[in-house]
């Protein structure tokens, strides 16, 4: 059976570039990619890169930490080359 590509991959694609070797809060992403609508950003590029083990928050254990930011991981960085 083959896997569906998500629909979302270009938007993935994207948060990858632009979090590249830095740390950053949903709010300096958002910034970064010029979007403004936090439910789309988190349901759109977030979620799917997270589910898909591209990127990762640095408190895991505590999703709504007030200073929750993201990176990427190992298999996210292999996407930037």
């Amino acid at each position: 059976m083959v896997e569906k590509e998500h629909l979302s991959t270009t938007q993935v694609e994207n948060l990858i570039a632009v979090i590249g070797e830095n740390t950053y809060s949903v709010t300096e992403m958002m910034e970064k990619l010029q979007l403004n609508n936090r439910r789309y950003f988190t349901k759109e590029y977030l979620k799917i890169a997270v589910t898909e083990g591209q990127v990762e928050p640095i408190y895991p254990e505590s999703p709504n930490h007030p200073r929750q930011k993201y990176r990427l991981t190992d298999k996210g960085k292999g996407l930037l080359q």
